[in-house]
Protein backbone atom coordinates (compact mmCIF):
# COMPACT_ATOMS: atom_id res chain seq x y z
CA UNK A 1 0.00 0.00 0.00
CA UNK A 2 2.83 2.43 0.74
CA UNK A 3 5.12 1.26 -2.07
CA UNK A 4 3.15 3.25 -4.67
CA UNK A 5 3.32 6.61 -2.88
CA UNK A 6 7.02 6.04 -2.15
CA UNK A 7 7.65 5.68 -5.88
CA UNK A 8 5.61 8.76 -6.77
CA UNK A 9 7.19 11.02 -4.16
CA UNK A 10 10.75 9.92 -4.97
CA UNK A 11 10.11 10.14 -8.72
CA UNK A 12 8.79 13.68 -8.33
CA UNK A 13 11.45 14.95 -5.96
CA UNK A 14 14.43 13.21 -7.56
CA UNK A 15 13.69 14.74 -10.95
CA UNK A 16 14.62 18.25 -9.81
CA UNK A 17 18.24 17.68 -8.67
CA UNK A 18 18.81 15.15 -11.45
CA UNK A 19 17.71 17.72 -14.03
CA UNK A 20 20.22 20.18 -12.61
CA UNK A 21 22.90 17.48 -12.68
CA UNK A 22 22.02 16.72 -16.32
CA UNK A 23 22.70 20.34 -17.24
CA UNK A 24 26.29 20.12 -16.03
CA UNK A 25 27.32 16.54 -16.78
CA UNK A 26 27.43 14.07 -19.63
CA UNK A 27 23.78 13.33 -20.39
CA UNK A 28 24.44 10.10 -22.23
CA UNK A 29 26.28 8.57 -19.27
CA UNK A 30 23.66 9.86 -16.86
CA UNK A 31 20.92 8.29 -18.99
CA UNK A 32 22.79 4.98 -19.08
CA UNK A 33 23.19 5.02 -15.29
CA UNK A 34 19.50 5.85 -14.79
CA UNK A 35 18.27 3.17 -17.18
CA UNK A 36 20.58 0.61 -15.58
CA UNK A 37 19.28 1.49 -12.10
CA UNK A 38 15.68 1.44 -13.34
CA UNK A 39 16.11 -1.93 -15.08
CA UNK A 40 17.89 -3.52 -12.13
CA UNK A 41 15.28 -2.33 -9.65
CA UNK A 42 12.46 -3.50 -11.91
CA UNK A 43 14.05 -6.95 -11.96
CA UNK A 44 14.71 -6.88 -8.22
CA UNK A 45 11.06 -5.99 -7.51
CA UNK A 46 10.07 -9.42 -8.78
CA UNK A 47 12.31 -11.18 -6.24
CA UNK A 48 11.47 -9.33 -3.01
CA UNK A 49 10.21 -11.37 -0.08
CA UNK A 50 9.66 -8.70 2.55
CA UNK A 51 7.67 -5.51 2.44
CA UNK A 52 10.64 -3.27 3.33
CA UNK A 53 12.56 -4.76 0.39
CA UNK A 54 9.71 -3.72 -1.90
CA UNK A 55 9.75 -0.19 -0.49
CA UNK A 56 13.51 0.11 -1.02
CA UNK A 57 13.26 -1.30 -4.55
CA UNK A 58 10.43 1.11 -5.41
CA UNK A 59 12.42 4.00 -3.88
CA UNK A 60 15.41 3.27 -6.13
CA UNK A 61 13.09 2.60 -9.06
CA UNK A 62 11.68 6.11 -8.62
CA UNK A 63 15.17 7.61 -8.74
CA UNK A 64 16.00 5.77 -11.96
CA UNK A 65 12.70 6.69 -13.58
CA UNK A 66 12.88 10.33 -12.52
CA UNK A 67 16.38 10.60 -13.95
CA UNK A 68 15.28 9.06 -17.22
CA UNK A 69 12.55 11.62 -17.85
CA UNK A 70 14.79 14.53 -16.85
CA UNK A 71 17.57 13.59 -19.22
CA UNK A 72 15.47 12.40 -22.15
CA UNK A 73 13.66 15.71 -22.53
CA UNK A 74 17.00 17.54 -22.54
CA UNK A 75 18.41 15.11 -25.11
CA UNK A 76 15.36 15.58 -27.33
CA UNK A 77 15.82 19.34 -27.11
CA UNK A 78 19.49 19.06 -28.08
CA UNK A 79 19.20 16.55 -30.91
CA UNK A 80 15.87 17.29 -32.58
CA UNK A 81 15.89 19.92 -35.29
CA UNK A 82 12.16 20.56 -35.08
CA UNK A 83 11.49 23.05 -32.29
CA UNK A 84 7.94 22.09 -31.64
CA UNK A 85 5.90 20.81 -28.71
CA UNK A 86 4.89 17.96 -30.99
CA UNK A 87 8.24 16.23 -30.41
CA UNK A 88 7.78 16.25 -26.63
CA UNK A 89 4.15 15.20 -26.98
CA UNK A 90 5.15 12.20 -29.08
CA UNK A 91 7.59 11.05 -26.39
CA UNK A 92 5.16 11.58 -23.55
Amino acid sequence: MLAGPVFIVVYTLAGIPLSILADFSNRRNLLIAGLTLWSAMTLLTGFVQRYWQLVVARFLLGIGYGEQFSVVFLLIKDTCFIRSPLVHNLYS
